[in-house]
């Protein structure tokens, strides 16, 4: 049987050299999931799939839905790298896509201008079906629940939650909004963007510094800090001053890197 497990496909923004695209795959006893997809995230899939016996041909059943939070190109502009090696390996079992509203469209053509000669091939193959993100959707065995964030696009907070109580959430991009700290409150980890180390969140990004304020006031004790801007990185200091600060509050805040796991 499947363990319950999240994997980080990539950690980094959108034009980090050293790490690929925020990009997740969570796997359980009944499904897989990738969460976003830019356009290095793929590469991260494949490198998972080729260290495991089944290897790439793996991506003939799996992943089963890919949830994206937001339509930039560093969460989804990588699509076409996802589908191009699920089409050569045979791929022919359905695959849900949850977005955003607009995203056929997009989708559409973002394939048409990468793979003009694919396109219709790769959507007569591998049969795609859309959602727009609601409320609330069960996906395989966890419901899955949305709030909206600060962004320069429509962006979506998902939580995930198990029958047995289990629940942990990732944001996506933005700063906290009141819709989303009512969303990740009593998750039992928390995968939130840092775009920069300190300061207020603004309309567009999430502080490390924030989320671990707003994480030290409701109690939730694990956090993973991830997409923080490339410069930002470079502030070993300040980033170990709040991580030191968590951990005064009985906090554990990680920046994880590319490839890392956790046991859910």
């Amino acid at each position: 049987m499947t363990e319950r497990k999240l994997t980080f496909l990539g950690t980094g923004e959108a034009f980090d050299p050293n790490r690929r695209n925020t990009s997740y795959l969570i796997e359980t006893p009944e499904t897989s999931i990738m969460v976003d997809c830019g356009y290095t995230a793929p590469m991260g899939l494949l490198k998972v799939l080729q260290s495991r016996q089944e290897g790439e041909a793996a991506l003939h059943t799996a992943p089963e839905h890919l949830l994206i939070t937001h339509l930039h190109g560093d969460h989804i502009g990588g699509i076409n790298s996802l589908l191009v090696p699920m089409w050569e390996n045979g791929r022919t079992r359905l695959l849900h896509v949850y977005s955003p509203p607009d995203r056929e469209k997009v989708l559409d053509e973002l394939m048409k201008l990468e793979y003009i000669n694919l396109a219709q091939t790769l959507k007569q193959t591998i049969p795609l079906r859309h959602h727009t993100w609601g409320k609330e959707q069960q996906i395989g065995d966890m419901v899955v629940r949305t709030a909206h964030t600060q962004h320069s696009v429509t962006n979506y907070a998902l939580r995930f939650d198990y029958d047995d109580g289990e629940s942990f959430a990732i944001s996506g991009d933005g700063g906290l909004t009141e819709e989303s700290k009512r969303l990740f409150e009593g998750v039992n980890f928390l995968i939130h963007e840092g775009f920069t180390v300190k300061g207020e969140s603004d309309s567009v990004h999430a502080s490390m510094e924030d989320v671990v304020n707003f994480c030290a006031d409701v109690g939730i004790q694990d956090v993973y800090i991830v997409h923080m801007n490339r410069h930002e990185r470079k502030k070993k200091e300040e980033i170990k001053g709040l991580v030191h600060q968590a951990y005064d509050s009985q906090m554990h805040v990680s920046l994880p890197h590319d490839l890392d796991v956790i046991r859910l």
